[in-house]
């Protein structure tokens, strides 16, 4: 066995718990790594944990000797056992959920790996790396057709504590689409419409026009229909697009007064004194056949 690597683990073997001890054995494995000595180093790592105490000490030496197993020699089943302890003694370890994330991912594991995740996530106290956290699993679990459930179950979770957070929202908006489900899918642009300041009126109008084909091509309620353009004009009384479905559908529906309405107001925005001209004869042919004044 290498010189350094013998009187590093004497000294821990002496004081499992010195930070300079464990310094040394640390240098001495990386010089084995850089003469490609892997073997050894896994002999100079399984040396020092047979002495080590359980603490900060024992998890340093786990993290290394499953990193080298994993990335150096592929021994990913080994490796699995090392962090495996590793693991319990810190659910956290960034060390061992990368590797995990790997290892299951590898093996098409992800509700497995969920799991190990989410035994992370209950012990994390810091916010930041929850939200982190979160966003990965909700990622994973975006994977997988087993967990979209899970998918949606956790940006859910994000959404209500930031609902600002963009990711979140768009991608409810995709696995709500992917799952057809329409009711939650209109209830998340309504949230987002009640979000927006007022000055925002583009992207309310933007927000409403998703919903409509929503309720009346998946919901076939017709009612919602009308309202939402309804609430369109009233944000945007110019909005041609929504003037145009207005006409379309009070003409459908026999709302002469209603249909009078919005062609005037169509007839304010036509963009030619042709369609303006158009409009107004409406207008008239409606009040003396529809209305009863000329």
């Amino acid at each position: 066995m290498d010189a350094d690597v013998t009187t590093a683990l004497l000294a821990l073997k002496t004081n499992p718990d010195s930070p300079e001890a464990l310094a040394a054995l640390t240098r001495a494995v990386q010089t084995l790594g850089e003469q490609q000595k892997w073997d050894e180093a896994v002999i100079a790592y399984e040396a020092a944990l047979k002495t080590a105490r359980r603490g900060a000490s024992e998890q340093t030496l786990l993290c290394a000797l499953g990193t080298v197993l994993w990335k150096q020699q592929s021994k990913m089943d080994q490796a699995e056992g090392v962090f495996r302890r590793a693991r319990k003694n810190d659910p956290r370890s960034p060390e061992a959920l990368d590797f995990y994330i790997a290892y299951h991912t590898q093996r098409n594991e992800i509700p497995i790996l969920l799991n190990v995740l989410t035994q992370a996530l209950r012990v994390e106290p810091d916010e930041a790396a929850q939200t982190k956290l979160s966003i990965e699993m909700a990622k994973l679990a975006e994977t997988e057709p087993r967990t979209i459930e899970k998918a949606i179950d956790i940006w859910k979770g994000l959404l209500r504590k930031n609902a600002k957070m963009p990711d979140a929202f768009e991608s409810l908006h995709r696995l709500y689409h992917k799952a057809e489900k329409w009711n939650a899918l209109n209830e998340l642009l309504k949230e987002r419409l009640d979000q927006l300041p007022e000055t925002a009126v583009d992207e309310k109008v933007a927000l409403y026009q998703e919903m409509i084909p929503i309720y009346r091509d998946r919901m076939k309620l017709e009612p919602m229909v009308q309202n939402t353009y309804l609430a369109i004009r009233n944000l945007k009384p110019d909005h041609l697009p929504t003037l145009e479905a207005l006409t379309e559908l009070f003409e459908r529906k026999s709302r002469w007064a209603d249909l009078v309405d919005v062609l005037a107001a169509r007839a304010q925005v036509a963009p030619t004194s042709e369609e303006k001209v158009a409009l107004h004869r409406r207008v008239a042919a409606l009040w003396a056949d529809k209305l009863g004044k000329p």
